[in-house]
């Protein structure tokens, strides 16, 4: 199972062939090692099309929110597509924010060194620390993440008159910015939608991108232009009652999943209704 609910690649394989007869030979497997489950989460269409084929697979839908990039020319041309209500109100966001006193700075991994490291865990524990948990990921994480995949490395950089105050650390890949961690060290009025959101909007503008997943939660991204998106998940149980239970479960929970998405669209902020 991946670590982050992102949709990518999940098999293997140098051939469709070569993936079909894996895929074949997972239950095979599941039951010679004597596992009650398997499963295959947040899968391309690719993969879709042939896990719909193979007996035993269940299919579980999620909803998620993906901001698209439509070759807008810069952030004010995006603003231009949405209504005049929301795009005031966008308007007022960042301006409450750069009225703080507040600048950024996107940098890459090159461009990070092992104090700016130091801050970006520091933001980021304290998200985990104001609730009573403690952070997952350790400070040793950022470092080597930067040594061994520097290209997909994305931070930006919230500075109050030049004192850093909050970061958004995200990936690039294949045309799309993954927004992953966030954090500050104080509050400050907007700064989470500026910092998660607007500033990689901005950004992926910039650089051509043509999407921007900016995490799998939170409604709230609706009426930021951010469009409800269907993910698919497979999973395979040996238990045939379990199965059946769980088969008869995500039949109706696939088509409440459907009516979410569609209604949620109504929330989007775009003159006329996003294509999906």
């Amino acid at each position: 199972m991946p670590f982050s609910p992102v949709t990518g690649p999940r098999v293997l394989a140098a051939s469709a062939d070569a993936a079909r007869r894996l895929v074949e030979a997972l239950p095979q497997h599941i039951e010679v090692q004597g596992l009650s489950s398997a499963h295959v989460n947040f899968t391309e269409p690719d993969l879709d099309a042939l896990m719909v084929s193979q007996p035993g697979w269940l299919e579980r839908w999620g909803c998620q929110y993906h901001w698209h990039n439509r070759s807008y020319r810069d952030f004010q041309d995006f603003l231009d597509s949405l209504s005049s209500r929301k795009r005031k109100q966008m308007r007022k966001e960042r301006e409450q924010v750069a009225g703080q006193g507040i600048s950024f700075e996107w940098r890459s991994a090159e461009q990070m060194s092992e104090a700016a490291w130091d801050f970006v865990y520091a933001c980021y524990a304290n998200t985990y620390q104001v609730r009573g948990q403690a952070p997952y990921l350790t400070r040793a994480f950022f470092s080597l993440l930067a040594e061994r995949l520097p290209e997909a490395i994305r931070v930006v950089l919230a500075h109050q008159h030049g004192r850093p105050v909050a970061m958004a650390f995200s990936l690039v890949g294949e045309g799309c910015l993954y927004g992953r961690y966030w954090g500050c060290l104080a509050e400050f009025d907007r700064l989470h939608f500026e910092t998660c959101f607007y500033q990689g909007m901005e950004y992926a503008i910039e650089q051509g991108l043509g999407q921007f997943d900016a995490g799998a939660q939170g409604e709230h991204k609706l009426i930021r232009g951010f469009e409800p998106t269907i993910t698919r998940s497979w999973h395979y149980l040996v238990h045939p009652g379990l199965h059946n239970a769980v088969a008869e479960f995500l039949e109706q929970e696939r088509a409440g999943v459907a009516a979410y998405a569609e209604q949620a669209r109504e929330a989007l902020p775009y003159r006329c209704t996003a294509p999906g």
